[in-house]
């Protein structure tokens, strides 16, 4: 590497043993240019606090004859020992070396950030674990799938003869049911989306499942089939309806209409929700460090280059770029101009 600047990866996992490793890979750019990452090592941590785990990832570090000093990115998990804004092993590290930032794949913070609100509400987490459940109970077993598919058929069939069956590419194929996982997040509009477009013969397979008393999942089934056919005492209201929220005294709540509940006090309340994660989550710092680095892509023949970003790029690193590399380099690319 030869004293080059380098960033660090670390992830935390317990072996065979039950004993906590940390394993931590290297980041680096070689003389030709190249981005290289290579595993350093697997390192016990006797402790999971930020402050074991920084203890270790610098022992680490110095036993391969390498210099904190020349650290200049770091990356974790989203745990909070990991991540912490106060404790936490990203901010420890910032301390000491400031110009260590931290940068969490952006892809996973958005992720994060929409399960954490999700399941922070409890009629959300409801909403996606019904959801959740319709998709499991319908694909626990071959026979069930098949009845699924047998419904959807029928449906198309019936709507045929009828002729009010829409036509098109990509329209009315064989589907199934999308099972959704917490790690990827459109996986879950994925689920819905399904749910939606085969709303009838899931009720449908999901009334069968009730019916019969040699099947699997009563309960769970005859539960969603009440959520979705307000069977069972549960009433489903219209959205003209008044609505007076779970725990509410209906003789002290104030009615108000199903479309203000779910808009205003659900939809638009979730939002702003999202957007205050969002915001914790994406710093002003990490963002402009992503804008100012996507011009030095390749891609397209280095379209994205842009001289003034590149310029503010240089700014994050005083140790670097002072105060004449940086009239410099601007003076070199204005006599190029």
């Amino acid at each position: 590497m030869d004293d080059a600047f380098f960033s660090i990866l670390v992830d935390k996992s317990r072996d065979v043993s039950i004993r906590e490793k940390m394993s931590v890979v290297l980041r680096y750019v070689n003389k030709k240019g190249q981005v290289i990452e290579r595993f350093v090592g697997v390192q016990y941590a006797s402790d999971t606090t930020s402050s074991k785990l920084k203890e270790a990832i610098e022992q680490l570090i110095s036993s391969t004859n390498l210099s904190m000093s020349r650290l200049r990115g770091q990356g974790y998990d989203g745990a909070s020992n990991m991540r912490g804004e106060l404790n936490g092993l990203k901010t420890q590290i910032l301390r000491e070396y400031p110009l260590a930032y931290y940068v969490h794949c952006f892809a996973h913070q958005l992720q994060l950030a929409l399960v954490v609100v999700a399941k922070g509400n409890e009629n959300i987490a409801t909403f996606f674990t019904t959801a959740s459940s319709v998709v499991n109970i319908i694909g626990a077993s071959c026979k069930r799938r098949d009845a699924l598919r047998e419904q959807q058929q029928k449906d198309i069939m019936k709507t045929l003869e009828i002729d009010d069956l829409e036509t098109g590419r990509r329209l009315n194929q064989e589907t199934t049911l999308k099972r959704p996982c917490d790690t990827r997040w459109n996986s879950h509009y994925d689920t819905l989306l399904s749910i939606n477009i085969m709303f009838h013969p899931v009720v449908k397979v999901l009334e069968w499942i009730v019916d019969d008393v040699n099947q699997d999942n009563l309960g769970e089934a005859n539960r969603e089939v009440s959520i979705f056919c307000g069977k069972n005492d549960i009433d489903v209201p219209n959205m003209d309806d008044l609505f007076v929220p779970q725990g509410r005294s209906r003789r002290k709540a104030q009615k108000i209409t199903n479309r203000q509940y779910y808009r205003v006090d659900l939809f638009l309340t979730i939002i702003d929700k999202q957007l205050v994660e969002l915001n914790n989550r994406f710093t002003e710092v990490n963002t402009e460090l992503l804008l100012c680095m996507a011009c030095l892509s390749p891609a397209y023949n280095f379209a994205a280059f842009d001289k003034q970003k590149i310029l503010h790029f240089a700014k994050f690193y005083p140790q670097e770029f002072n105060d004449r590399d940086l009239m410099k380099l601007e003076t070199t690319w204005a006599l190029d101009c």
